[in-house]
Parts: structure tokens; C-alpha cells; sequence
């Protein structure tokens, strides 16, 4: 019984800091505005990228767009087929299939906050240069050895 319970507040515990990485996103800041400093990062379309393990991070850049962080350094911009409304009241995402592969046409969103919102399909995905990413914020890249 005991044991039980641990379990249960580990997993209470493990998904509460989850959500909370989660949507993280500078609120004062227009979506569009934070949509446009992404594109400009982005990089050609590929049809897809592979999850190992939960996201890093993830970010509603408006109805239509997420970006998701697999790792620190490598992000991804996932442009979808129609609105996704709940997109900016969720607390989690849903993404990728069971072996952790994100792919075009195939993949959805599933937007999770008071209860789960309706899938909405990935209809590009487009790698997010960090690097680049860095340079427009004004901070050094990881090379560079700035003071």
C-alpha cells in the first residue's frame, strides 16, 4: 500500500514539473512576433525527426504552430493543417507515435489542459537552427567564448 502510494506521488510529482516545463513561453510577447523569429531560424522541410524520451520543451507560436525542443539544442517548428484553438489554454501536448517518430501528414498534436483538445495534424516540420536562433537574440553562441 505504501508502495503504491510513493508511486503514485512520484508520477504525481514527475508530471506536475512536465506541465509546468512546458508552455513556458514569454506571454508579452505576440505570438506572430515569436512565429517570425522562429521562421527566420528555420531551415528546410524534412518529413520527420525521432522523440527519445519526453520534450525538452514546447512552445504554441499562435493557433497554427508549435515549436517543439527534442533536446537543449535541437528544436523543431511543426506548421499544422487547420487551427488547433486549444493550442493556447493546454498545460501538455500529446505528439508522436509509440516509437517516438514525428512525421509529416501522419503525426498530430494533441493539445492537454482541463481535458484533452482534438488531434491536429502535422502538416510541415521544419528544424530549427539553435545557433541561428542565438545570434538573433543577441546571445553568444556556444563557441565563442563570450564574456
Amino acid at each position: 500500500m505504501c508502495t503504491l502510494f510513493l508511486r503514485h506521488r512520484a508520477f504525481a510529482v514527475l508530471a506536475a514539473g512536465l506541465l509546468a516545463a512546458g508552455a513556458t513561453a514569454a506571454q508579452d510577447v505576440d505570438p506572430e512576433q515569436r512565429l517570425a523569429r522562429y521562421q527566420r531560424a528555420a531551415g528546410e522541410p524534412v518529413q520527420g525527426f525521432r522523440l527519445f524520451g519526453a520534450l525538452n520543451h514546447w512552445e504554441a507560436l499562435g493557433q497554427a504552430h508549435v515549436v517543439v525542443w527534442a533536446r537543449p539544442a535541437e528544436a523543431y517548428l511543426l506548421g499544422l493543417d487547420t487551427p488547433c484553438p486549444d493550442l493556447a489554454k493546454a498545460r501538455a501536448i500529446g505528439l508522436g507515435d509509440q516509437q517516438g517518430r514525428v512525421e509529416v501528414r501522419s503525426s498530430s498534436i494533441t493539445a492537454i489542459g482541463d481535458v484533452a483538445g482534438l488531434p491536429c495534424r502535422v502538416q510541415t516540420i521544419q528544424p530549427v537552427d539553435a545557433e541561428a536562433l542565438r545570434a538573433l537574440d543577441g546571445q553568444p553562441s556556444e563557441g565563442s567564448g563570450g564574456t
